[in-house]
């Protein structure tokens, strides 16, 4: 099959093309050269004028068009919009990977969100309002380019006659590439809750200086402090004397300075990073002693698959460090948040990663199980989130660079989104889901050759549920505020485990045709099982199901009639070959 998006879907091609023509003879303002190949990717170069300015942009149909969304940005390296990821980044539109709908958009609708962009902000200042954005980020897509997370225990600013400045200790620690440090100990001996893992190995303590500061100017932030380090010294000086402000000027180099706002978020800063040399003693390691006792057939097909898990919550995180222990050595982790305090209960974390990005979390787990050096690959992205689109569909890439994909979102929307790719792609695919509760699980798989589409197992489940009794997690939402009680750890344990059997079975080659590729498994003796562990096989068939999308190419009626074969032919002719003039 063509990795290549126009062959694989002609018609669609002759509807982008058309449309972009149609598009620069009803608007002047937009000028468009012939498109260009460069690979599996189609390029545009375009201009658009408006008051006299020319913006030159770059429309980029990706390889996994139109699953993906196009891409525009400068062709040069300038910043054009503050919707914009980086100078010369890709312009963030009012469509992107987040609402991209294959059948609703096309690329014409993304130039036209890029001229209603550009105008928007060259106006601005003309009694225009700036031109909204759309952002709706996650903590962990706010926190994934910094490096230093402070965790300050609830309710630390409010503390009854806490001085206004002093000496206080933190616990640091330098995990999951990210260095968090804890709030440990406040004047007269007011020791907090720190991780026990904060205080053995891997961690420090230290002494902070700490000045509690009233929200200075409405508008600024920490990060104007972290900018301007006078700043914070005028603030200092203003608020809290003169005195104070020239022990802040005589503080060494390397010395970090806590910062708690009231009603606002706490900040850490320091001087510069000090770095202190020390001499390790090398202790020889010996291989995982079941090595020596599997099958090594077995342990080659471990070792040389890679495996993309999406989800690295509590299912996630279980999946990965069991597959590390058999011997996957390549990983594809992906995963936006970061850990909180609820997490732990049924998490492979501990306390001391709170404010990490799970990915990292997960991937220093792995680095520490593997007795051989593993391939990690980590990526803080959100599938179906708002996102760069050019980096997002790098990671769907990447994510078909895999052997198997593993979901373990629960989230409808990614499931739809990476069984799509994995149809298309013909690319193995595990999933799960915890009943809220704890009463049981789903388990669901497909292979190509041997098992339907992902999406004919999702529809034979939905089938299957329609006709059972109401699920009693489903009613505890009426019994408890809030919604149903979460399963515990040990009932997330048993789904992951179960996952990563149906993951064995196909790296080893051991599916067997007559096995229904979806399980619900009850740990209960409640709703429709009789007693605990007992499985319910859900009924799949192909035929059943003629009309959903099966393993390859979705079905669009690809086939052009004669007239279409000759403007398609045609439209080829047009197209350049991309030349990159570096």
């Amino acid at each position: 099959m063509s990795d290549k998006w126009w062959e694989t879907d002609p018609k669609r091609f002759l509807k982008e093309i058309a449309e972009l023509k149609q598009l620069c003879d009803e608007d002047n303002s937009f000028v468009l050269e012939p498109p260009q190949f460069k690979d599996t990717e189609l390029l545009i170069q375009g201009r658009l004028t408006l008051d006299n300015s020319e913006k030159k942009f770059l429309l980029v149909y990706p390889t996994l068009f139109p699953l993906v969304c196009p891409s525009v940005r400068p062709q040069e390296n300038e910043r054009w919009s503050s919707h914009q990821y980086g100078e010369g980044g890709t312009i963030c539109l009012e469509i992107g990977p987040d609402n991209w709908d294959q059948a609703k958009f096309s690329g014409l609708d993304i130039l036209r969100s890029l001229k209603s962009l550009i105008d928007g902000e060259t106006k601005r200042g003309e009694e225009m309002p700036e031109v909204a954005s759309r952002h709706e980020e996650t903590e962990g897509q706010k926190l994934r380019g910094s490096f230093f997370r402070f965790v300050i225990p609830e309710g630390i600013v409010a503390t009854a006659n806490l001085p206004k400045h002093g000496d206080c200790i933190i616990s640091s620690t330098i995990a999951s590439e990210t260095g968090i440090m804890w709030l440990n100990e406040l004047p007269k001996g007011t020791v907090l809750s720190v991780p026990h893992g904060m205080k053995h190995g891997k961690s420090f303590d230290r002494d902070v200086k700490y000045f509690i500061l009233k929200n200075p100017i409405e508008g600024v932030t920490g990060k104007d402090l972290v900018t301007v380090p006078k700043f914070a010294r005028y603030l200092i000086s203003e608020q809290l004397g003169e005195d104070v402000a020239a022990a802040f000027d005589a503080l060494e180099d390397g010395t970090f300075f806590l910062f708690l706002f009231e009603g606002s978020h706490p900040l850490l800063l320091r001087t510069s990073r000090d770095e202190e040399q020390t001499r390790l003693k090398v202790v020889p390691s010996t291989q995982f002693a079941h090595q020596d006792r599997t099958d090594p057939k077995t342990l080659e097909a471990f070792e040389k698959a890679k495996i993309a898990i999406i989800g690295l919550g509590s299912v996630g995180s279980k999946v990965a460090v069991s597959l590390a222990r058999i011997g996957v050595r390549d990983f594809i982790l992906v995963d936006d948040e970061i850990l909180e305090f609820g997490n732990i209960v049924r998490h492979e974390a501990t306390m001391a990663d709170v404010s990490a990005h799970k990915v990292d979390m997960v991937g220093d787990l792995i680095h520490h199980i593997c007795p051989v050096e593993p391939i990690v690959k980590k990526e803080r992205i959100r599938i179906g989130g708002q996102e760069n689109p050019t980096r997002y569909e790098r990671v769907l890439r990447d994510v078909l660079s895999a052997d198997l994909v593993i979901d373990c979102t629960a989230s409808g929307e990614v499931f739809q989104i990476i069984a799509a790719l994995c149809s298309i792609n013909e690319k193995p695919l595990v999933w799960g889901e915890v009943f809220a509760g704890g009463i049981g699980g789903i388990i669901g798989c497909a292979e190509p050759t041997f098992t339907p589409s992902p999406a004919v197992v999702r529809r034979a489940l939905h089938d299957y549920l329609s006709v059972q009794p109401e699920a009693p997690y489903k009613l505890e939402s009426e019994r408890y505020q809030g919604g149903p009680l979460i399963a515990d750890d040990n009932s997330v344990a048993i789904v992951a485990n179960m996952m990563v059997f149906r993951t064995k079975q196909i790296l080893l080659g051991e599916n067997d045709q007559n096995e229904t590729p979806c399980w619900i498994v009850g740990f209960s003796k409640e709703w429709i099982f009789e007693q605990p562990f007992e499985i319910k096989r859900v009924p799949c068939r192909p035929e059943d199901y003629p009309k959903e999308t099966n393993w390859g190419k979705i079905k669009n009626d690809s086939v052009l009639t004669s007239e279409e074969r000759k403007q398609y032919d045609e439209a080829l002719k047009s197209v350049k070959v991309f030349v990159n003039a570096n």
